[in-house]
C-alpha cells in the first residue's frame, strides 16, 4: 500500500510540475503576438502594429477595414 502511495504523489507532482514549466514557457517566450512594427514610440496614434500576424495601420489612432 505504501508503495502505490508513493507512486501516485510521484507522478501527480511530475503532472504539476509539467503544467508549471509549460506555463512558463508559454508567457515568457511565446508571448510575441503583438508588438511595434515601425518602432516608433508606444501608444502613437499613426503607427502601424503587427497583431496575429496581420498588420493594423492607425490614422490618428483609428483603424477601418473593408
Amino acid at each position: 500500500m505504501k508503495k502505490i502511495l508513493i507512486i501516485a504523489v510521484t507522478t501527480i507532482f511530475a503532472v504539476v510540475l509539467l503544467i508549471i514549466i509549460a506555463g512558463i514557457y508559454r508567457f515568457n517566450f511565446t508571448n510575441n503576438d503583438i508588438y511595434l512594427q515601425s518602432g516608433g514610440q508606444l501608444g502613437s496614434k499613426d503607427e502601424t502594429y503587427v497583431i496575429n500576424d496581420v498588420s493594423v495601420t492607425l490614422k490618428d489612432g483609428f483603424a477601418e477595414s473593408l
